[in-house]
């Protein structure tokens, strides 16, 4: 039971074990195209900026001609003779007067500069694709176009955060709207349409998203509300300091959050969350589903391995795995080298099922 100060009139509690408080639930964003990689190396402000200067240039460049006296030569072809130097193509020989030269000399090492700096970004950006970007405060949330939504419990949530002195509850609480007769699958449906926050307790909502396999979902990093739960105890318990001693070892060896953990796991079981489709998808794993496994929105749920092969030879393991919400077939090759039962694993002969 959550800690609340009117409470301690009626019971005591122990020490808290752990600490809940309400959440919303949001749809994971989709990640930018791979193609949108061409244009993060820099920002829309330095693009502008490149853009300006490739329309500004050529004008100068005809200006200082006509100001030494040399051949006029038209914009289009000034133009094509900056943009070589981003592109990294040989350029015209220039005049020799030193005006020109100077500011020409000047913009090939910007260009340089420029285009080594968007090589080495474009490079990164390729390699480690681009996440993409969650919502992680209340106040992205209420700046959104999401409603808030949650199961009609009464109008306590609803007068409190109206009531708050805080902005961002203010408004959230103006746009919250109830779901009635505890209808948590219209609810997850709104927020699969990527249409609502669905708002719930945490530790609950745990259950919910489990029971709805709401698996493209992710909890906002910033909840509010937050109470420490603990256990209650008649009035004046005599032995409660006994069972606090304990309680407090338990909290410290992490065993309330390991156990949390458990009876999740073992509900999704239940529930018969961890088989395998048979619409299972084949691909090669890639770099993509490498990165940030500690933010999984959902752990790998269950792996199964399939060897086939000479024991002498090759092993060819098929690896089945669910992760981050998909499921997905990986293939992958070991070779056992000698007599030793030492196995290598090539990265080369990796090979995709499809």
């Amino acid at each position: 039971m959550s800690l609340v100060e009117d409470r301690f009139q009626a019971v005591d509690f122990s020490v808290p074990y752990f600490l809940d408080s309400d959440s919303f639930v949001i749809k994971n964003p989709l990640p930018p195209p791979r193609w949108s990689s061409i244009i993060f190396p820099f920002s829309w402000v330095t693009w502008i900026a490149l853009c300006m200067v490739l329309l500004w240039l050529p004008v100068i460049l005809i200006f200082l001609n006509k100001l030494e006296g040399v051949g006029q030569r038209d914009r289009t072809s000034m133009f094509m003779d900056v943009t070589k130097a981003l592109l990294r193509q040989d350029s015209p020989p220039i005049t020799s007067h030193l005006s020109i030269r100077v500011f020409i000399g000047n913009w090939w090492l910007m260009a340089m500069i420029l285009s080594i700096s968007y090589t080495g970004n474009l490079i990164a950006f390729i390699t480690i694709p681009a996440k993409a970007q969650k919502m992680r405060t209340l106040q992205e949330v209420a700046e959104s176009d999401l409603t808030p939504v949650m199961i009609d419990y009464g109008n306590f949530m609803h007068s409190v955060m109206q009531k708050s002195g805080d902005k961002t509850l203010m408004i959230l609480g103006e746009k919250l709207q109830f779901l009635p007769n505890d209808d948590y699958q219209a609810g997850f449906d709104m927020v699969d349409e990527g249409k609502a926050a669905f708002l719930e307790g945490t530790e609950y909502f745990r259950y919910m998203v489990i029971l709805f396999k709401a698996w493209n979902t992710y909890f906002l990093e910033e909840v509010f509300f937050p109470s420490y739960v603990g256990w209650i105890y008649p009035k004046k318990t005599a032995w409660k300091h006994k069972f606090d001693k304990y309680l407090q070892r338990f909290v410290e060896a992490g065993l309330p959050t390991y156990w949390r953990n458990k009876l999740a796991d073992d509900f999704r079981r239940e529930m018969n969350l961890t088989r395998l489709s048979s619409k299972t998808s084949s691909r090669p794993l890639n770099l993509v589903d490498l990165q940030n496994s500690n933010e999984m929105p959902h752990k790998v749920k269950k792996k199964n391995y399939r060897c086939s092969g000479s024991p002498m030879s090759t092993l060819n393991i098929q690896i089945t795995a669910v992760v981050a919400g998909g499921e997905h077939m990986f293939h992958t090759t070991v070779v056992k080298i000698l007599s030793n039962a030492k196995y290598y694993y090539f990265d080369h002969m990796n090979t995709n099922m499809a």
